[in-house]
């Protein structure tokens, strides 16, 4: 973690690198950070119903029909 700065009063690394231990990680890095932003409260309601997925047939198989 790099290039700290300071947000509101604490200091937040902008850049970073992350992936596997002992490979190549990928950079990340931040161009803003905002703390406790205003979120509406749609972005938490669930989704519109939507059409019911095709319910799979369920067939009772017996004891020998399984053996070959």
């Amino acid at each position: 973690m790099s290039n700290y700065q300071e947000v509101e009063g604490i200091y937040f690394p902008f850049s970073m690198t992350q992936g596997l231990k002992g490979k190549p990680g990928q950079p990340i890095t931040m161009s803003s950070i905002e703390l406790n932003p205003k979120v509406d409260d749609k972005a938490f309601e669930f989704p519109e119903e939507v059409a019911p997925v095709a319910k799979a047939e369920v067939v009772p198989v017996t004891k020998d029909e399984g053996k070959n």
